[in-house]
């Protein structure tokens, strides 16, 4: 049996759902990685990306995290319920979060 990562954007039920649709029999998903950090850490990355977008202000962003935690959030927790959450503190340095990262998928 071959052992390949795949990533998938997993944003909301329907998400899921199409993925199972197409896939459920034929992989066995071993886990979900999440990349969790702070409210505060998150909007001020957005805000201050060197290659930001027009529509990066504070306004719009608290706007796209209101619908990750209405769309996303649930299916993060629908992987912790299952045990298959693995979870990466995203708010220290790159080199910290690449490290954890590694460990995980190793």
């Amino acid at each position: 049996k071959q052992w390949y990562q795949r990533r998938v954007r997993a944003r909301n039920q329907e998400n899921i759902d199409a993925w199972n649709s197409l896939m459920g029999e034929k992989a066995d998903v071993k886990f979900m990685l999440f990349y969790d950090c702070d409210l505060e850490v998150c909007v001020s990355r957005v805000l201050n990306r060197r290659d930001g977008r027009k529509d990066d202000t504070e306004e719009v962003v608290q706007r796209r995290v209101a619908g990750y935690n209405t769309s996303t959030l649930p299916i993060i927790e629908q992987f912790r319920e299952m045990g298959k959450l693995r979870t990466v503190d995203a708010s220290r340095s790159v080199e910290q979060v690449f490290a954890d990262t590694e460990k995980l998928l190793v």
